[in-house]
């Protein structure tokens, strides 16, 4: 019988070292370096809502203040941007370095976003006046106005009072509506102002007798007087810095 030979099988195993692992320094042939963003939270009022931020694609949502950070990390070299994306109620928040470069080993800390209340406008409408000076009193802001739209130059902040009185020229008187609140919103303030009028009247002695008839020449009215009276006051007031001329027009009996 013919026999055959196989020679045996012999397998080499070459040992393999494992693969490399990230390094911090993301220097040199190993995978990239990444860092955290983060930094911290003022001014929030808790009680009027929260802040939303966002570095790319991950939101952030900040309801105290106080430390913050993202849980994305950022390979060495790449940007960063860091945005508010909601604001709390009656507050407005800012951001301080919140954009920049990925610096290798070193994480970014010094993101700063301050809250502060909001501020709102302080205006209205003036009419029936040429000319009338405004008085803010809790900020201290002082407005010529004419006919029409107003608005004072420095808004008052969210909870704030505010206390707005008219000053008119002379022969001129004003009423506020709205003058005195609490800032809640854009405030709105109307001021009417109307020319001031006076009485126009006298004094009468002697007369014993019915007939007396006095007229005033620029206002076109007359007054009869009955006997015995010792004062007139005519019906139609006449306005301020008006020039009057009162005359007899028919003598008494």
């Amino acid at each position: 019988m013919l026999m055959t030979w196989r020679a045996p099988l012999v397998l080499f195993v070459v040992g393999c070292s494992s693969a490399p692992a990230e390094r911090d320094g993301g220097a040199g042939g190993g995978a990239v370096a990444t860092q955290a963003v983060g930094g911290a939270l003022t001014g929030l009022d808790p009680a009027l809502g929260t802040v939303r931020l966002s570095l790319g694609l991950e939101p952030l949502t900040l309801t105290q203040n106080g430390p913050f950070t993202f849980s994305s990390k950022l390979a060495a070299g790449s940007t960063y941007l860091v945005r508010i994306d909601g604001q709390p109620v009656h507050q407005r928040c800012t951001v301080d370095a919140g954009s920049g470069t990925i610096t290798a080993g070193r994480d970014v800390t010094d993101v700063a976003v301050d809250c502060r209340l909001a501020e709102y406008t302080l205006g209205g409408v003036v009419s029936g006046a040429p000319h009338v000076t405004l008085i803010e009193a809790t900020s201290a802001q002082t407005l010529d106005a004419g006919p029409g739209a107003f608005r004072f130059p420095r808004g008052l902040p969210y909870g704030s009072t505010y206390a707005v009185t008219a000053q008119p020229p002379a022969g001129t008187e004003c009423s506020v509506d709205a003058g005195t609140g609490t800032v809640e919103g854009d405030v709105g303030i109307f001021v009417a102002c109307a020319q001031q009028t006076f009485p126009l009247q006298g004094t009468i002695t002697g007369l014993d007798a019915g007939g007396l008839v006095l007229a005033e020449a620029t206002t076109a009215q007359q007054l009869a007087v009955d006997a015995g009276a010792t004062g007139f006051t005519f019906g139609q007031p006449v306005p301020y810095g008006a020039n009057v001329a009162v005359n007899v027009a028919e003598q008494p009996a």
